[in-house]
């Protein structure tokens, strides 16, 4: 599931020329939180059928786009949210990919530029399937047609199955290289109430692009929050996005 919000990066990217992506959240009660589950008891389930099938995040304030061009260095806050919606795929698939059970992985933005009132909406997705050692995905939408599904030749290996401490996932793919890894398990604060949550580590970089993102995830609750940066190094798209998000909806 980590992945697709770098495809949805990328996708704005194609909309706008631009992209930002973050959440946000918070708050607190001077009684202090409530503890929802503890880290000894805290599942290692990273399977697709143990994740919430839609989740709502928002950006936090601490979330911008850093445009790195001299001719136009600025520095852009944001607001908005982004939903996550996962769900079984029933269109058409190729014939070598028939024969498994697919689930789609939609983000959705709608982003404001907090400078100029400016409103970005934009989605993509990306299609996968859960085999007997983790999860693989099989398609995403082509970031220059959304009507349009570019398959891979084979599946590729995306995600844990199984979260322990250390365990790491290579990222190999056509457009990119890097790892996923299992840090720590620790605790996340969202408004009054407190959640165990592992912590996980993306590193990659493509063509023209490399990003370091963190994520706290619970598999009862989802991605609880989530903090990275991603810098675009073309000429004509030179600039940074930083994220910083927590939970508000999921179920």
């Amino acid at each position: 599931m980590l992945s697709k919000f770098k495809l949805s990066c990328i996708c704005i990217l194609a909309f706008l020329g631009l992209s930002i992506i973050g959440c946000g959240g918070g708050g607190g009660g001077s009684d202090g939180p409530e503890t929802r589950g503890n880290l000894t008891t805290l599942s290692s389930n990273a399977s697709m059928n143990a994740q919430p099938h839609y989740q709502r995040l928002e950006l936090l304030p601490t979330s911008y786009i850093q445009f790195n061009d001299a001719q136009d260095n600025q520095h852009q806050q944001v607001k908005g949210s982004i939903q996550l919606i996962y769900s079984r795929y029933t269109g058409e698939v190729p014939d070598r990919f028939k024969d498994y059970e697919i689930y789609k992985y939609e983000t959705s933005f709608n982003i404001t530029f907090l400078s100029n009132n400016a409103v970005m909406n934009t989605s993509s997705f990306i299609l996968s399937t859960e085999l007997a050692d983790g999860v693989y995905d099989l398609g995403n939408q082509d970031p220059d047609n959304p009507t349009n599904i570019i398959w891979e030749n084979s599946p590729v290996l995306s995600n844990f199955k199984t979260y322990e401490i250390g365990g790491t996932c290579d990222i190999n793919s056509p457009s990119e290289t890097g790892s996923y890894t299992v840090l720590t398990k620790e605790y996340v604060t969202i408004g009054n109430t407190r959640y165990p949550a592992w912590k996980i580590a993306e590193i990659a970089s493509g063509d023209g692009y490399e990003y370091e993102d963190y994520y706290w995830i619970n598999p009862e609750y989802g991605t609880l929050k989530m903090q990275g940066q991603m810098t675009f190094t073309d000429p004509e798209d030179n600039f940074t996005i930083y994220f910083d998000t927590v939970l508000k909806e999921s179920y």
